[in-house]
């Protein structure tokens, strides 16, 4: 679940998504085999609320949310039902998907900041947290702490 941009956009669409998959879920509502995809215009320096939920219907939901506004369905994909719990790991990442790069001055400078994630309306925190950059990594890419969770820097030297 996240958000991204995909290129400048055209007519109509805003280039700018939120999106939400499950992997090795078929037929997900609102969106492709591979997940979810609604346009949503996020802007640079917004701080938005990204919320997944199970229900009794077997299925995962998510929805994204701008600070002050009402919260935007994504997209909701059925799972099995051994499928509704989720697991002790939680994950967050940037990643550039531009295509190739021939030298990492032009990696486009990217800045993210994401909260600790909790469960059951803040009630379930992490007990631990790793930061981890992927190989070939350009450098000035780093991960640091901020007030609540983590920035991630890509493409600053």
């Amino acid at each position: 679940m996240g958000l991204q941009t995909c290129g400048p956009g055209t007519e109509g669409e805003p280039g700018r998504y939120a999106l939400f998959s499950i992997r090795g879920v078929p037929g997900a509502e609102g969106g492709t085999a591979s997940g979810c995809r609604i346009p949503f215009g996020w802007e640079v320096g917004g701080s938005y609320r990204l919320r997944v939920w199970t229900d009794e219907e077997g299925s995962w939901s998510a929805a994204v949310r701008e600070e002050g506004d009402a919260e935007s369905l994504i997209g909701r994909t059925p799972v099995p039902h051994d499928w509704r719990r989720l697991t002790s790991l939680s994950l967050t990442w940037t990643r550039y998907q531009g295509g190739a790069l021939l030298r990492c001055s032009d990696l486009p400078s990217t800045s993210a900041i994401f909260s600790t994630p909790t469960a059951d309306d803040g009630t379930v925190l992490p007990e631990r947290h790793e930061s981890h950059l992927g190989e070939g990594t350009c450098e000035g890419s780093r991960i640091e702490a901020a007030p609540g969770g983590v920035r991630h820097i890509l493409g600053e030297g």
